[in-house]
């Protein structure tokens, strides 16, 4: 019963990550000067074309800030596809850091602007991302 039960839990965690309409991943970090960068990867996994989210990313060691990166934005994703993009901190450790939090900035679904909260609700970031409205 409790493998059963396990196996339930799986599935359901598993289709309410599918149920996103954008799916946001780590991809890396890379470094130029004195500047890391930290590059994440969204997909489109609604049936509506995105035109653009905007944000910057907070890399953290446990519970404490280690660095804010410059704003970069994820552009015009039909359904379906993915795009990445590269967040550069000035002076920051982020290959050291255990958590990237997204933070939403500007977000365009249609051709009008939503609030960052509703935008943020609709990403589901995957572990070492998590995503939040707070501007």
């Amino acid at each position: 019963m409790r493998l059963l039960s396990l196996t339930t839990i799986t599935i359901a965690m598993i289709g309410s990550a599918a149920k996103t309409d954008y799916l946001l991943e780590f991809s890396g970090t890379s470094f130029r000067e004195y500047y890391c960068g930290v590059t994440l990867v969204m997909t489109n996994q609604s049936d509506a074309p995105l035109v653009e989210i905007n944000g910057f990313v907070a890399s953290y060691i446990g519970d404490e800030q280690i660095g804010r990166s410059r704003g970069a934005s994820f552009l015009n994703l039909g359904p379906g596809e993915s795009a990445s993009a590269l967040f550069e901190a000035p002076h920051a450790p982020c290959d050291e850091a255990t958590r990237y939090e997204f933070v939403v900035g500007a977000c365009r679904i249609d051709t009008s602007f939503s609030a960052h909260e509703d935008c943020s609700s609709r990403i589901t970031g995957i572990d070492p991302v998590a995503e939040t409205a707070r501007p």
